[in-house]
């Protein structure tokens, strides 16, 4: 049974090696022409995948307001299970804004 045991451990130490060591981020390629002001506006969640922060959540929206031409607000909206509406609020910069 130890022997069994000590496999098991490892072999769950190696998967949870392999998922958190997924390897660098592929390049990707900004668009070049982004109409950004027609995103701007209010989002409905109409499918999601499923993961564990999401759970119990319903009605979600992401509300995005433009500031300038290369900065906007981000504002996601969530009813909980418990009644309650949980916010969160951000701020973005699009590709032609230096960080």
């Amino acid at each position: 049974m130890n022997g069994f045991s000590a496999v098991l451990l490892l072999a769950v130490a190696g998967l949870t090696n392999a998922y958190l060591d997924q390897g660098n981020c592929p390049s990707i390629k900004n668009v070049d022409e982004f109409d950004l002001p027609s995103y701007m506006g209010r989002w409905f969640e109409t499918h999601r995948y499923p993961d564990g922060v999401e759970m119990g959540r319903t009605c979600v929206t992401a509300d995005y307001a433009l500031v300038n031409d290369t900065r906007f607000t981000i504002t996601n909206t969530a009813n909980l299970q418990d009644g309650s509406i949980q916010r969160q609020h951000g701020n973005a910069l699009t590709a032609d804004e230096p960080l």
